[in-house]
Formats: C-alpha cells, sequence, structure tokens
C-alpha cells in the first residue's frame, strides 16, 4: 500500500519560561485513544488538510492557559468541525501550526471491516517533521471550520448526552436502512444523510438553549447553515492545496470582525434551560 502524504496540527504549548513552542523538532507518542477506541501511546497524523486546519487550534495537554478543543473531526459533507470549551481564552488563542511529517513509521487506524478511518498512528518518535502553515481562529473559518464554543460545564455535560442518544438513535436507524437491500451507492448516502440530520439537531439545540454559539455565524466568516449543510465557501475543501497557498491574514484585512468578547447578555440574552432530547 503506497502511503500518503500524511499532516500532524497542534496548538502551540507554553514552555515552563512561558514562552510558546511552536516549532518542536520532534513528536514523542503520548497515551491518548485512536477514533476506534484503541488504548496506547501514538503519534497522530493524518492525510486530510481541511481536517489539519481544525486540529491545529487543539492546545497541548500541559498548556492551561488556552482554550481546549473538545473534539474535532468532519460532518459527513466533508466540512470540518472544532468544538471548543474556554470561550474567553478562545479569544486570545495563538496560531497553530500544520506539520508535514514523514509517513515511514505510521500505520492506518481501520475500522472492523478493514476500511479506512482517515486516522494514522505511529508508536516510535517521529523526526522529520516540517512546519508548513500556521493557523489562526481567523484563517481556520475563512478555510470552512465550523467552531462551536460550549460557554459552561454544563453544555459539555449535555453535549456528551444528546450524543450518546444520537449514536443510538443512528445505529437503529442504520439497521433499518441496512434492511432495504439498497445499492451501496445510496445506503451510504442514506446513513450520512441521517447522521449529518441528527448531529445538527443536537447542535441547533444547545445553540437555541444558549449553552453552545456557533463562532462563525457569530462572526458572519463562512458559516455553515445548520439545516442543510451548505457553505458558501467550499474552496479550500474541495482544493485542499489552496489552503497552502492562501496567507493566514487577519480577518481585519478582509473587512471583517476582530474575535473581540462579548457579554452573556449581547451574545444570547438569558440562558433558557434544555432538556436532553434529540
Amino acid at each position: 500500500m503506497t502511503k500518503p502524504q500524511l499532516y500532524h496540527a497542534t496548538c502551540a504549548a507554553r514552555n515552563e519560561d512561558g514562552k510558546y513552542i511552536v516549532f518542536p523538532t520532534r513528536l514523542d507518542p503520548k497515551k491518548q485513544r485512536t477514533v476506534i477506541g484503541e488504548m496506547g501511546e501514538f503519534v497522530f497524523a493524518g492525510p486530510n488538510l481541511p481536517i489539519a486546519v481544525a486540529y491545529a487550534l487543539k492546545s497541548r495537554s500541559e498548556d492551561r492557559h488556552i482554550a481546549k478543543l473538545d473534539s474535532c473531526g468532519s460532518f459527513p459533507n466533508k466540512v470540518p468541525f472544532g468544538i471548543v470549551y474556554g470561550y474567553k481564552k478562545f479569544l486570545t488563542h495563538p496560531a497553530g501550526k500544520i506539520f508535514a511529517v514523514s509517513n515511514d513509521s505510521f500505520e492506518p487506524v481501520l475500522k472492523e471491516d478493514k476500511s479506512q478511518t482517515g486516522e494514522w498512528i505511529s508508536k516510535e518518535p517521529v523526526f522529520d517533521i516540517k512546519a508548513i502553515k500556521s493557523v489562526t481562529p481567523e484563517f481556520a473559518m475563512r478555510a470552512g471550520v465550523q467552531i462551536f464554543i460550549h460557554l459552561d460545564r454544563d453544555s459539555r455535560t449535555l453535549y456528551a448526552i444528546l450524543m450518546g442518544k444520537r449514536k443510538m438513535r443512528v445505529d437503529e436507524m442504520v439497521e433499518k436502512i441496512k434492511l432495504e437491500n439498497l445499492s451501496p451507492d445510496e445506503e451510504k448516502r442514506r446513513i450520512d444523510s441521517v447522521a449529518l440530520e441528527t448531529h445538527f439537531a443536537v447542535l441547533r439545540q444547545l445553540i437555541k438553549s444558549g449553552h453552545i454559539i456557533h463562532l462563525n455565524r457569530e462572526r458572519n466568516i463562512n458559516p455553515m447553515d445548520l439545516t442543510t449543510g451548505a457553505v458558501a465557501d467550499r474552496s479550500f475543501i474541495e482544493n485542499p492545496q489552496k489552503i497552502l497557498d492562501e496567507p493566514a491574514k487577519s480577518v481585519e484585512a478582509t473587512g471583517g470582525k476582530r474575535l473581540e468578547g462579548r457579554s452573556d447578555k449581547e451574545r444570547s440574552g438569558k440562558r433558557v434551560n434544555s432538556s436532553p432530547s434529540v
């Protein structure tokens, strides 16, 4: 099997002297879990540049001063997303980096049916790395990454509960779809549609109740419609090379708004109590 070009991305971490480490010389395995649940000490990488843009917002575990990227990935319509905890800290988030890494020691993480998950792991330190892109939150949004921010701890709990219920519902619907004897392409289309619609429903509920904000929508930076899945500019997603070619200029240079904080009253008004239901 020919291995693809792989990318690793992370936000800068602070050293003991308080300065950010933006150019590590090596990537060391650390204890974590793969997308299929395997625990071990790994370095993660992947071939998907749009998702790497989202992961460039991810802080390292030792840095307590910046926002945490709770989860990251892409919707079935290939639009990448990041769900962040730490609204005020995210406003001053440092630029992250995307690194091109040697694929020599990496192996793919496979599903039970041996299909690709998109995740690659190395159990050895990776020395051959090269920083190829700086990523700010503004650039990530312009490139299509949809950023959702938890406004409180209750939001994180509710999201976990709702996503657990969503998974059970999706699993039930997938079993019904598989009984319909559809073509492989149509079956995949139906399953992707169910996965997308149910995830959107969770996000819409938490946004409506004031627990989560959709930062792209608030800042009017390439937001995705959480009903149709439409994104105004998919060019970075459809042509990933544009991510590397486009300068990570500030939003001010394009006439946008700075990532400035707003009070809870200005942001969403009085919070609405919500019960976990999809």
